[in-house]
């Protein structure tokens, strides 16, 4: 009987471990016509199924993996309000189009979006979730004329940037604020999962300015677990030295709701796709 107990208080413990999360990308909701595949309009009725349809399952957390308005800050509104609805922590990561707003509206995102900066982190258990900004080095991200958009400038020039203008890059600073956390992960055994709007890894042509840069430093480092992003409709995925590269499809070009509700499992992480996306399982290293 004590054998049996003791059984069953390590099987409820490894139970305890797991949780489940949401990532939804590119809803990208705007009130205008749609284009081609892409329904903006639409897009409303499709995150307002998205809450509807996750409030129910007992998650930590939900993230919206950037481009949650085509343009005009007042897209906003419509979002947020249906956001309100939400029974769990929900989070922001900045994608290209949030900066589809008036230049004097550009310093206003993150705070609308309730967003402590426009790159942070947070924990829960033995995880640590970073966001970050892939639109830190942008022709966007900053009104024009600014500091950060002529550093932003040079640096695509400088560099010789073939990865097309309306993506973004992370600056020497967030890199740095970066790779400090990933080794304080590595010390204290934590395991980390990177979230962006923009992809690094297979090469695309949605990928970060420097792309190779980031999938340089997170390989090096034996907390990193994964890096989910958006930004790329399609979706993508790809494996580097033990690492899942996963893009979730964008919500504007799908019909029904596209999301995933993720496991974090003792030994993977497990995707469970909604509307265009698919199930995965993904071993951790």
């Amino acid at each position: 009987m004590r054998v049996f107990l003791v059984l069953m208080f390590s099987f409820t413990v490894l139970l305890a471990e797991d949780f489940k999360f949401a990532v939804v990308a590119d809803c990208q909701y705007c009130n205008q016509p749609d284009r081609g595949s892409r329904m903006y309009k639409s897009s409303l009725g499709r995150f307002q199924n998205f809450v509807d349809a996750t409030n129910g399952q007992g998650l930590k957390f939900g993230v919206h993996l950037g481009d949650f308005i085509d343009k005009d800050f007042e897209s906003f509104t419509p979002l947020l309000k249906i956001s309100k609805n939400l029974k769990y922590p929900f989070y922001h990561v900045l994608g290209n189009h949030e900066f589809s707003v008036k230049d004097e509206l550009k310093k206003e995102v993150p705070k609308v979006l309730g967003m402590p900066s426009r790159y942070y982190s947070f924990k829960v258990n033995d995880w640590i979730f970073v966001a970050l900004d892939g639109n830190d080095l942008s022709f966007h991200g900053h009104p024009k004329g600014s500091e950060k958009y002529i550093i932003s400038q040079k640096y695509y020039k400088e560099n010789k940037i073939k990865s097309p203008k309306y993506n973004g890059g992370m600056s020497k600073k967030q890199v740095s604020w970066l790779k400090d956390i990933l080794e304080k992960a590595d010390k204290s055994n934590e395991k980390v999962i990177l979230f962006s709007h923009f992809p690094v890894f297979p090469a695309n042509n949605h990928n970060l300015w420097n792309d190779k840069e980031i999938v340089s430093l997170i390989t090096k480092h034996k907390s990193v677990k994964a890096y989910i992003n958006g930004h790329n409709h399609k979706g993508n995925y790809g494996q580097k030295e033990g690492i899942h590269f996963f893009t979730q499809k964008g919500m504007v070009e799908n019909v029904k709701a596209t999301y995933s509700i993720i496991t974090a499992g003792k030994d993977n992480l497990k995707v469970k796709g909604f509307g265009a996306e698919k199930d995965q399982t993904f071993k951790l290293r």
